[in-house]
């Protein structure tokens, strides 16, 4: 195996490890079924090619803006998928979101689970999403969701959503680990360096673990420190 072999195997290590907190549909005709959960989260952002990542518009005192950048809307919401029993977060754009609001308008959020549909390949700019209702959620289901956790959706966006409380007796109460959205947030911005198969080793040699979900809470500051050198070394600005 060569070393470019090496560093793509390294990376998808990386992105199997990376706990799943957002809805991704990566190409044309992928597909979720799930139910929208709680209030959502509308943010009014500017997208950064060099970090490859959204950045707050701060209005008046908004350097995009004051460079003739339109700021863009992204709307997040808490969205229970059942076939994994997890409550995620998905994101949508402008037109996505209307969506969104109609169906709202004319079923209910609170009643129905929705089908989201991608159309468009990956990378397409014209790319869109129908948002569908699928199927009525049944009593059993309705039960199920109301014991699932929110996302603290602020929290999710800047990377700081504070763990939730650990079940008696398990992991992060018995070994004190991060919570998994703060492991997510870690490991895009690891894999965000120019060079993320080096930036995962060096991570990994230097917190003496494999995957990121693997830390204590107690290093998790260790590493935004030394996250924050490697990306001000690399000129990246901090969202």
């Amino acid at each position: 195996m060569s070393g470019w072999d090496d560093a793509q195997q390294t990376v998808n290590d990386a992105d199997a490890d990376a706990p799943r907190t957002f809805v991704r549909l990566k190409d044309q005709g992928d597909k979720v079924v799930g139910a929208f959960c709680g209030e959502p989260l509308v943010r009014r952002v500017h997208w950064s090619e060099r970090n490859q990542r959204y950045a707050e518009c701060d209005g008046d005192k908004c350097g995009a803006c004051a460079n003739g950048a339109k700021p863009s809307v992204r709307a997040l919401l808490n969205f229970y998928v059942p076939t994994e029993k997890a409550m995620k977060v998905i994101e949508a754009g402008v037109v996505m979101f209307k969506d969104i609001l109609k169906v709202r308008q004319k079923y209910g959020l609170d009643k129905w689970l929705f089908e989201i549909e991608r159309l468009g390949r990956a990378n397409d700019p014209k790319t869109k999403y129908t948002v569908l209702p699928d199927a009525q959620i049944a009593a059993k289901l309705t039960a199920e969701i109301a014991k699932a956790d929110l996302h603290d959706l602020k929290a999710v966006v800047t990377g700081k959503q504070p763990p939730r409380e650990a079940e008696e007796g398990g992991d992060e109460a018995a070994g004190g680990l991060v919570d998994a959205d703060t492991a997510a947030a870690l490991v895009g911005r690891i894999k965000a360096l120019p060079d993320p198969a080096v930036a995962i080793e060096t991570f990994r040699k230097k917190f003496g673990v494999k995957k990121a979900i693997e830390l204590k809470a107690d290093q998790a500051a260790a590493v935004d420190a030394w996250l924050r050198t490697e990306e001000n070394a690399n000129g990246a600005d901090d969202i």
